[in-house]
């Protein structure tokens, strides 16, 4: 197989991927990972410092990318959150067929690059080589490439030193005590726990806020606790006697109760009249018109010289009158006299009947 710029021009289909295991299928021999494989963080600017070795091993197949896998997913993840990053950039599986680890880009728009092992007297350096390979173009899938121990692998601003051991076991570079970096499982679908206890799959933010309104609407109703002055009941009636006063009780009417005598006031007496003086701007016109004091008024001088009488009524109070006057007798107001007459009409008609 010829290579040109680093691509390989001869198509083979057995270095195809060959996709991943379904779960009902029964796995045939040799799509279990039997092989040792770990990855060494050599340089990232995305994983924290105490990230350094991931584990393979066991996985028949991982995936790298940015996001987390979606819900449902089977295979696992290695999540590298930046940009240069697709969401499923690359894949490592183990090849059952070849024995051997194979890493597919998988489209990715960055690329992912791959450096061989530096050998160096039989022997392989930690130091990979000079050449650095992209494995496909943006945006096109790459066919399977091998890896071999101490292999260098680029994703992004991440590299990885492949670490394979035909022995299983791991040396002092790639041992882990607590410096692994996370593989992600399947993610489960989130489950939310409302105000009232009950489980949600999904999370609805137009529902959620339905009902974080009800909670506290009904934590505000049945709240526990005194209630505040400004939360009483305010007697309006009672206000209104204290500042007022209420009405006096009615008198007790028996069969033979006698009527109490209505005591007709004096009837008051108005100032007496003051004639208008010169100054009074209608006394000015009519001085102008030819009209003299002592005359009347009208065509032929049929006007009234004297002015009108005011005639004052006992029985009703009028304009100027005050509520606490006594207008027909008997003390109280007029509403109270009213009633007092209204009581003793019914009892002498209640005298009459019997």
């Amino acid at each position: 197989m010829s290579f040109e710029e680093g691509y390989p021009n001869d198509y083979d289909p057995s270095y195809e991927w060959p996709g991943p295991v379904s779960e009902e299928a029964e796995p045939s021999l040799g799509t279990t990972s039997t092989s040792f494989l770990r990855l060494v963080a050599v340089s990232s600017a995305i994983l924290p410092s105490k990230h350094k070795v991931a584990i393979l091993s066991g996985y028949p197949e991982v995936q790298f990318g940015r996001d987390k896998p979606a819900s449902g997913a089977i295979i696992p993840r290695v999540r590298l959150r930046e940009m240069e990053v697709s969401k499923v950039h690359a894949t490592v599986y183990w090849n059952g067929v070849e024995k051997e680890w194979a890493l597919v880009d998988m489209g990715s728009m960055h690329g992912t690059f791959w450096q061989p092992a530096q050998e160096v007297d039989g022997a392989l350096e930690p130091t990979p080589g000079p050449s650095k390979v992209r494995l496909s173009p943006s945006r096109v899938a790459s066919l399977p490439r091998p890896l071999r121990h101490l292999d260098h692998v680029t994703i992004g601003s991440t590299t990885f030193s492949i670490h394979i051991h035909d022995d299983e076991l791991p040396c002092l570079e790639c041992a882990s005590a607590s410096n692994e970096i996370p593989v992600i499982h399947e993610t489960r679908p989130t489950v939310a726990r409302n105000i009232t206890g009950h489980q949600e799959v999904k999370t609805n933010p137009k529902r959620s806020l339905e009902m974080l309104k009800k909670s506290l609407l009904q934590q505000h109703t049945y709240a526990s606790g005194p209630v505040s002055s400004s939360q009483r009941y305010t007697d309006r009636a009672e206000r209104r006697r204290q500042m007022h006063g209420s009405l006096p009780p009615a008198p007790a009417l028996g069969p033979r109760a006698k009527a109490q005598p209505i005591v007709e006031s004096t009837e008051p007496v108005s100032a007496a009249p003051q004639e208008i003086s010169s100054s009074n701007v209608g006394h000015s016109l009519l001085t102008k018109m030819g009209w003299q004091p002592g005359e009347t008024l009208g065509q032929e001088g049929e006007g009234l010289l004297e002015p009108i009488e005011v005639k004052h009524s006992a029985n009703r109070a009028g304009l100027g009158v005050s509520l606490n006057a006594d207008t027909t007798g008997g003390g109280g107001s007029w509403r109270e006299q009213g009633k007092r007459k209204q009581y003793a009409r019914l009892g002498s008609t209640t005298g009459i009947l019997q």
